[in-house]
């Protein structure tokens, strides 16, 4: 079993790299095998997010670190780079028609964005089954659930691949 911790992350004089990083320290010492920079208002500043994923990596490289930002105030499409930038194993993303707004930035903006910054990642090809099965299968959850629930949690309990592993860059 995969332990993962989330950091909730936000923007404050408070809310530091150290201040992190010695919450970091405490669950990487419980066992913690994952780090999830959980930016669920996309407030996260993307110099600052940088920062903080380095710092990680830098001091506990085995650990993996995830990106989950969402679209909200604008900031985490140059989030996703700078954390990508810096070590962050993956990024979460979404797909039209329910990225963007207070969701993930959409998958194909993203791999533009990082096909040239000089990434290798996958050419995406919405034509192939798996494609369309997770794009119905989003679309299915989104229009049954969203009086019910928040999108966000539609799409996680859809289906919530990592898109991107951006750990292969150059």
């Amino acid at each position: 079993m995969i332990s993962q911790i989330a950091l909730s992350i936000t923007s404050s004089p408070v809310h530091t790299v150290e201040y992190y990083m010695s919450l970091v320290d405490k669950v990487v010492a419980f066992g913690a095998d994952e780090i999830c920079l959980k930016d669920m208002a996309g407030i996260g500043r993307p110099a600052f997010l940088g920062r903080l994923t380095k710092a990680i990596k830098d001091k506990y490289p085995h650990i993996v670190v995830e990106y989950h930002g969402h679209s909200g105030p604008g900031f985490s499409v140059a989030s996703m780079l700078e954390v990508a930038r810096a070590g962050a194993d993956y990024i979460d993303v979404a797909m039209e028609p329910i990225a963007w707004g207070m969701v993930h930035p959409d998958v194909i903006t993203i791999q533009a964005m990082l096909k040239d910054a000089g990434f290798l990642v996958k050419d995406i090809n919405i034509h192939t089954n798996a494609t369309r099965r997770l794009f119905f299968k989003l679309r299915f959850a989104f229009a049954f659930s969203y009086d019910e629930r928040d999108v966000c949690v539609v799409y996680s309990c859809a289906e919530h691949p990592r898109f991107f592993d951006v750990k292969n860059h150059r």
